[in-house]
């Protein structure tokens, strides 16, 4: 029951967030991070990330209001799945952007099963999550099908303590309002270096000093580091 009850707490935080428009981004509901200048390089290069690796799939989550993904220029035939645990929010977003290649659907990153697809796209979530709740989203992920995963993540490890990845103080059911920088490759996640990486807008946020990334890793460097024992 605990666990439930952490859940609904954690999305009704989020739902308040989206109709509140907490954030106050006049140009997305999900905050400032989700600014088409903000994700340029978002925009140019992954396009390019996928033809490299062959990816013809990802599931978006959370993926907001798809305000700068919608600038993205998929390759022909790519199935975008975008999910969030917000329902007002993906009924409207299906609405305005929902199309043969594109769908938008409620999941929960933590605890829900999660379709198959090429890629997991996980970006700006984790940095308002406790450590706890990041570690059963990670066992969740661990156990879906897919060939990579990408993760926002700030490599510079002089930024952490020995113990790993600060913990995130005054959570609501797991969630906070505000954020922290979380490196993949401490505790809890303990992940190997990433096989590739896309770099944000060196001016935005400067706490993140310019290293904020969103790094890629094979399911089975994610698995071997969170599963080990399923690792093959």
């Amino acid at each position: 029951m605990g666990a439930e009850r952490d859940t609904d707490e954690r999305n009704r935080f989020f739902q308040r967030i989206y109709h509140e428009n907490l954030w106050r981004s006049a140009e997305s509901v999900s905050g400032e991070g989700s600014a088409v200048w903000v994700c340029q390089p978002l925009i140019e290069q992954l396009p390019i990330l996928l033809g490299k690796y062959e990816i013809g799939s990802m599931l978006d989550i959370p993926c907001g209001d798809f305000n700068w993904m919608s600038y993205v220029p998929f390759p022909k035939g790519f199935h975008y799945i975008g999910a969030d645990v917000v329902p007002e929010l993906i009924e409207e977003t299906q609405k305005r952007h929902g199309n043969g290649g594109r769908e938008f659907c409620v999941l929960d990153l933590v605890n829900d099963e999660l379709p198959p697809v090429d890629l997991l796209f996980v970006r700006d979530l984790f940095i308002h999550l406790s450590l706890a709740v990041c570690r059963k989203a990670i066992e969740n992920i661990a156990r879906a099908n897919f060939k990579y995963a990408m993760f926002t993540h700030d490599p510079i490890s002089v930024r952490y303590p020995p113990t790993g990845n600060i913990e995130i103080e005054r959570a609501q059911g797991g969630a906070n309002f505000e954020f922290r920088p979380v490196s993949m490759m401490l505790a809890p996640f303990g992940f190997p270096a990433s096989i590739d990486h896309i770099t944000e807008h060196l001016d935005h946020s400067p706490g993140w000093h310019g290293q904020k990334q969103v790094a890629l890793w094979t399911k089975e460097q994610i698995v071997g580091a969170v599963l080990p024992e399923r690792e093959t």
